[in-house]
């Protein structure tokens, strides 16, 4: 992360320097969850959403930004259980879907969304 941010500092122009610091903030949250430390996951989520925000603004013709969005949006679900970023994950992914802009590999996308949305709603 120390790495990414340094390159994305040297190279501020550069989307991948800053996607490479969103991925690595989500690979962090990803450890911190997996060691039970929620509010650590939870705030690198949230950095890492925010950046994959900026980045699909600046560049909304890109699939890859708006999926990185979905995917970002996704782990905050699973750290917050709020089903608000499950319902905004939706609302990009089937948009995409109906835009014919999911790749084959991303395809169950939708449907593990909705999945993901009905599970929230069972008490």
């Amino acid at each position: 992360l120390e790495l990414a941010r340094a390159l994305s500092a040297s190279n501020p122009e550069s989307a991948a320097a800053r996607r490479d610091v969103s991925v690595s903030l989500e690979r962090l949250g990803d450890v911190s969850r997996q060691a039970g430390d929620l509010a650590a996951a939870r705030s690198a989520y949230e950095e890492s959403l925010e950046l994959a925000r900026a980045l699909s603004a600046s560049n909304p013709e890109s699939a890859a930004a708006r999926r990185d969005v979905i995917v970002s949006l996704d782990k905050m679900g699973q750290v917050t259980d709020e089903a608000s970023y499950w319902r905004e994950a939706l609302g990009i992914a089937e948009a995409m879907e109906a835009a014919g802009q999911l790749s084959p590999a991303d395809a169950f996308i939708p449907d593990y969304l909705r999945r993901r949305l009905s599970e929230a709603a069972t008490p």
